[in-house]
Parts: structure tokens; sequence; C-alpha cells
């Protein structure tokens, strides 16, 4: 988990590069741990790598089922994944909803 903090430290001060490594290190270490996919996935996004984040946000949505204990949906993203994703990727902005 510490190389996940560095990772964000280094992503918050625009070291995406750097960021990536120490996630990927992270990978290396932890393969079967499915947040580093959802994070890997929301970086490379936040840093404009969008073909590359999708294999990361996929693996992670087709395999999130096994270490959530949540239901395969067909093809539609939970509502736990969305809201996670909104609070990773609009750190910064404040969003508003209607209920």
């Amino acid at each position: 988990m510490f190389l996940v903090i560095l990772s964000e430290l280094y992503k918050a001060q625009g070291y995406y590069d750097v960021a990536e490594r120490k996630l990927l290190l992270a990978k290396e270490l932890a393969p079967k741990k499915l947040s580093l996919d959802f994070y890997l996935g929301t970086l490379l996004f936040e840093s404009g790598a969008m073909e590359r984040s999708v294999q990361y946000l996929e693996r992670f949505l087709k395999n999130s089922h096994e270490e959530t204990g949540e239901e395969k949906s067909q093809g539609i993203i939970s509502g736990s994944f969305f809201r996670n994703w909104k609070c990773r990727t609009f750190t910064r902005t404040t969003i508003r909803q209607k209920d």
C-alpha cells in the first residue's frame, strides 16, 4: 500500500510516469490485487493514455466481482464502481447531483 500512496504523491505533482512505475512495481509484488488495476487504469486515464487505461479498467471490472462478492452485471457498470470512479477521477472538482 505504501507504493500506492507514493504513486498518489507523484501524480499530485504531475509526475505521471513515476507514479505509473510505482503502481507497476506494486502490481509486480502483488499481482492478484485487483485494486491496483483500478489505480493504474485511473492514473493512465487522467494522464491522457486512454487506450492503455482501458485494459486495466476492463480487467478490474471483469474480476472485481470475485474480490467484492458482487455478481457480474451484463455490461453495465455497477453503482459502487461508478461512485468510486467519480471519487478518484473528480477529486478536485465539486460535483452536484440531483436526487
